[in-house]
């Protein structure tokens, strides 16, 4: 059974695109628009692995890595932001500080999406 990838993103364009990238190398995939929805998804259904934006409504990505690392200590997080004035770019180191598996920077290129993706839950199958 593939690895399954919950990907957190206000920006529907972004969820599919990174959806796209780790499709085409065999994740089956699962999406969220906000932390808080994102949070709700992994409840029903964990996912090996989750990506989730900074800057976002409802719930931003910083709260969320805190609230799913609390409740579910053994899940796998990685943060994406493109910086800004909200969240900065050493925002994605104090990410893993916070206990994200890994960081990437937008715009993100897709193999090194799933390079990252490789190294924190291995392979799709």
């Amino acid at each position: 059974m593939p690895k399954r990838v919950l990907v957190i993103d206000d920006e529907p364009l972004i969820r599919d695109v990174v959806c796209k990238f780790l499709r085409r190398s065999g994740y089956d995939t699962d999406t969220a628009a906000n932390g808080m929805e994102g949070i709700d998804r992994f409840r029903e259904v964990p996912a090996d692995l989750v990506i989730t934006d900074l800057t976002m409504p409802e719930m931003d990505g910083m709260q969320t890595v805190k609230e799913l690392l609390a409740e579910f200590p053994q899940a796998k997080v990685i943060t994406m932001s493109g910086g800004g004035d909200r969240f900065p770019e050493h925002c994605l180191r104090e990410s893993v500080e916070l206990g994200a598996a890994g960081s990437l920077k937008k715009p993100i290129r897709g193999r090194d999406l799933v390079i990252e993706v490789q190294r924190i839950i291995g392979t799709a199958e």
